[in-house]
């Protein structure tokens, strides 16, 4: 054995002791196996440390269980190389016991690391293997060589179908190229749970080959929790404490406002002067009621004006009977146009009842704006009317009169199961739930929210007076 891998052994065996025994257990379990998933608590596991060390023993080869690891490339994928280099660093610091070992009179041969390539980014051994950080993006994942660390697979903003697919396929090359997925647990419906939990044969299937280890915080400490946890787990919600700490995987849906927020609606008397009118219209067709919101609106403000629910046939009828109800629609619209004057009617332009959009652009022209929504559009919109409610900038009748509106919002929900990077999904997806109308018919898709969420395309242009509380 040269100088380097006496003082590799030498150290790894004093390294080796100060590991917990859950994680000796996971990264042995890392060294035998060719794919491996691991689910831990969060911050007791040390993911950091786990995913360091493996890295830094895989890159420059160790001996373990009477067999010497070869060394190879390692790529280390997070949600960011920002997050990535938090792996590089620690292996980094690791590397520094075994720089111990070599006296500065060693020839470089005998060196621990190449002095002349290295980077935040990026360790190389002197073997000429290097330990590198890579963002999630799929295209930076294509292309690599040797074993693939990927770090909270499911938090990254990319789809992590496309992370596994081209990470996998790059161990194709070498049958001793490892393949390992390390992180929390996420939300009920999302990628990372199906992989785990999912009993459809195609997920069955495919985590047959995996080594799974979940390791809760009763693993690591024996089911005695220290004081300092106990402190935590007291001043968690139960739901979070079941998911961060005992890797059970949460509802992905959850009520996008809080009741108090929603009951200020119809504190006071808030008036939008000044600014423009607009009519927002959610179309409805057969069981799926029409969502009708006037609204006042300007500097980022709003004053709802009427709010209502239009509900049509129920069943596909007859042609004659589908004009009878668009005929229906568009005289009520007329009334509201005559009464209000509005300055645009935005409808949505994006399902099946589009004819709608149609006729009132026949009639109304340049005043009716036909806009498709789409995920991105409603987030964008979302944005902008979560910011009035929290800022108290928007009004909604007291009494019967708004009830349906704040029943909308309070069924809106969140889908954490689809969160990302992006300001746009960086709380989560809304979602707008279906729920039996009151007259046992007809099916509400939360109608008027969305009809309310079209009138905020126009909540940024200004106004001539103030916002009055």
């Amino acid at each position: 054995m040269t100088p380097r891998e006496r003082t590799i052994q030498r150290v790894h065996a004093q390294y080796w002791a100060t590991f917990r025994q859950s994680q000796r257990e996971i990264m042995a379990a890392i060294w035998r196996n060719r794919f491996v998933a691991i689910l831990g608590a969060r911050q007791v596991v040390g993911k950091t440390t786990i995913v360091a060390y493996s890295g830094l023993t895989l890159a420059q080869g160790v001996e373990v269980d009477g067999r010497t690891l070869a060394p190879d490339h390692v790529n280390v994928i997070s949600k960011s190389e920002k997050h990535s280099r938090d792996f590089v660093g620690r292996a980094t610091q690791m590397l520094a016991a075994y720089r111990l070992g070599v006296s500065r009179g060693r020839r470089r041969q005998d060196a621990m690391t190449d002095p002349d390539l290295g980077s935040l980014s990026r360790i190389r051994m002197a073997t000429g293997r290097e330990l590198v950080a890579h963002s999630g993006n799929p295209d930076a994942v294509q292309g690599m060589r040797g074993h693939i660390l990927v770090d909270e697979i499911a938090a990254n903003r990319h789809r992590p179908e496309w992370i596994f697919s081209q990470a996998i396929a790059t161990t194709a090359a070498s049958s001793a190229r490892k393949f390992v997925m390390i992180g929390n647990a996420s939300v009920r419906g999302d990628w990372w749970h199906k992989f785990w939990e999912s009993d459809e044969p195609e997920w069955c299937e495919r985590r047959a080959g995996f080594t799974m280890l979940r390791y809760t915080v009763d693993d690591v400490f024996g089911g005695i929790l220290p004081p300092d946890i106990m402190q935590i787990k007291r001043a968690m919600a139960p739901a979070d404490w079941r998911r961060w700490f005992e890797c059970e995987f949460v509802a992905g849906h959850k009520k996008a406002l809080l009741p108090e927020v929603i009951e200020a609606t119809a504190l006071g008397n808030p008036r939008c002067t000044g600014g423009q009118v607009v009519i927002g219209i959610d179309p409805g067709q057969n069981r799926n009621p029409t969502g009708i919101v006037v609204a006042r609106v300007g500097s980022f403000s709003c004053h709802v004006i009427l709010s209502e629910y239009w509900h049509g046939p129920t069943h596909q009828s007859a042609a004659s009977l589908d004009e009878s109800w668009m005929l229906a629609q568009t005289t009520k619209i007329r009334a509201l146009v005559a009464k209000h004057r509005p300055t645009r009617i935005i409808c949505d332009f994006s399902n099946f009842a589009a004819t709608l959009g149609k006729a009132l652009q026949t009639e109304f022209g340049p005043l009716v704006e036909l806009i498709a929504t789409t995920r991105d559009t409603r987030q964008r919109r979302w944005g902008a009317l979560l910011g009035m409610l929290t800022d108290a900038a928007i009004s909604i009748p007291p009494g019967a009169e708004g009830d349906d509106l704040r029943d909308d919002l309070a069924r809106l929900e969140i889908d954490e199961s689809r969160r990302g990077n992006s300001k746009f999904y960086e709380s989560g997806i809304l979602h707008l739930p279906s729920s039996p109308d009151d007259n046992g018919v007809h099916v509400r898709h939360c109608d008027i929210a969305d009809a309310l969420l079209l009138c905020c395309e126009y909540v940024h242009t200004p106004r001539g007076g103030d916002f009055v509380l």
